[in-house]
C-alpha cells in the first residue's frame, strides 16, 4: 500500500509538470533598429488558369477543417503548389519596434525586379515616367501597429485595414495550449442601412493544434477557421426595389510560428468570397507572409 501510494505521488507532479510545458505565449520579438521583413501576398487565385490548383480547393478546405496533425503535411504541399503557380508578388510588410514600445506595421507597394528601368534609357520622358511611377509604387498601403503580445494598438485604422493586421499579426494576448482556440478582432462583411438582414452566421476561431520542435525551436502550428454570413433584401433606393442579396466570405490558413524567435516562420491562408443579389461574384485570393 505504501509503494502505491509513493508512485501515485509521484506521478501527479510529472503531470502537473508535463502541462506546464505545454502552455506557451506567443510573443512578438523585434529588436531595437531590426527591420523584420515579409514579402506579403494577396493575390486573387485565376482557377480558371490554375486548373490544377482549382483542383486542390475540395481537398483543401476539408484538410483545413479537419485538425488531425498528421494531416498538415498535405495542406503545405498544396499550398507549396499554389505558391509556385502563382506570378511574384509586389508588397513588402516592415515590422519595427518604435520608441513607446509598441510594434509599427508598415506594407508598402514594390516595383518588380522585371519592371525596373533600363539604365540605358536616354529619354528624358520615359525616365521621368519611371520615376513617377516609382513615387506612386514606393507608396505605404497600409499602415498600423501592434502590442507585442499581439493586441491591435492602431484600433483608429479603417476596418478593411484592421483585418489585414488582425489575419496577418494578431496573436491570442494570453497562455495557451494545444487545442485552445480564440477569435481575431475582424469584421469581413459590411453592410449599410439599405441592407435587412434575414439571416446571418459566424464563426471565428483560430486554433493552436500542434506544438513541436525544428532545429531547437519550439514552433506553434496555428490553424484559422473564420466563416462570414448573410442573406437578406438589398433596398436599392434608385431603382426603388428590393433584392434577395447573400454574400459568404471565409478564410483558412495554416501558420507557424517561433515562439523562441517571436515570429511566423510560414503563413498560408486562402480567402473566398461568394455573393448573389446586388452583387454577383466569386473569387479565391492566396493571403502569405515570406520572411525575406
Amino acid at each position: 500500500m505504501r509503494i502505491s501510494t509513493t508512485i501515485f505521488a509521484l506521478i501527479i507532479p510529472l503531470i502537473t509538470f508535463g502541462q506546464i510545458n505545454n502552455t506557451v505565449f506567443l510573443k512578438w520579438k523585434i529588436n531595437q533598429n531590426e527591420i523584420l521583413t515579409y514579402k506579403t501576398v494577396m493575390e486573387e487565385i485565376d482557377t480558371a488558369t490554375f486548373q490544377d490548383i482549382s483542383m486542390d480547393f475540395g481537398g483543401l478546405f476539408n484538410l483545413l477543417n479537419d485538425s488531425a496533425n498528421g494531416k498538415i503535411s498535405e495542406v503545405k504541399k498544396i499550398f507549396s503548389k499554389i505558391n509556385k503557380s502563382l506570378r511574384d508578388n509586389d508588397l513588402i510588410t516592415n515590422l519595427t519596434l518604435n520608441r513607446k514600445g509598441f510594434i509599427d506595421i508598415a506594407m508598402s507597394m514594390k516595383e518588380k525586379n522585371d519592371k525596373l528601368s533600363n539604365k540605358n534609357d536616354t529619354a528624358d520622358s520615359e525616365n521621368k515616367f519611371t520615376e513617377l511611377m516609382k513615387m506612386m509604387t514606393d507608396e505605404v498601403m497600409l499602415r498600423g501597429a501592434i502590442y507585442d503580445n499581439g493586441s491591435i494598438q492602431s484600433f483608429y485604422v479603417q476596418n478593411d485595414q484592421k483585418n489585414l493586421i488582425a489575419m496577418f499579426f494578431e496573436l491570442p494576448n494570453r497562455q495557451i495550449k494545444i487545442g485552445d482556440s480564440w477569435s481575431l478582432d475582424i469584421n469581413l462583411i459590411s453592410m449599410d442601412q439599405n441592407f435587412k438582414c434575414d439571416t446571418a452566421s459566424r464563426k471565428n476561431y483560430v486554433t493552436l493544434i500542434d506544438l513541436k520542435k525544428v532545429a531547437n525551436e519550439t514552433i506553434a502550428v496555428i490553424k484559422y477557421d473564420i466563416m462570414e454570413y448573410v442573406l437578406g433584401d438589398f433596398n436599392n433606393p434608385f431603382a426603388g426595389s428590393n433584392k434577395k442579396t447573400m454574400m459568404r466570405m471565409t478564410y483558412n490558413a495554416i501558420a507557424e510560428f517561433s515562439i523562441d524567435k517571436g515570429r511566423w516562420s510560414s503563413y498560408d491562408g486562402i480567402m473566398s468570397l461568394s455573393a448573389s443579389g446586388i452583387m454577383t461574384t466569386s473569387t479565391t485570393k492566396k493571403f502569405a507572409l515570406i520572411t525575406q
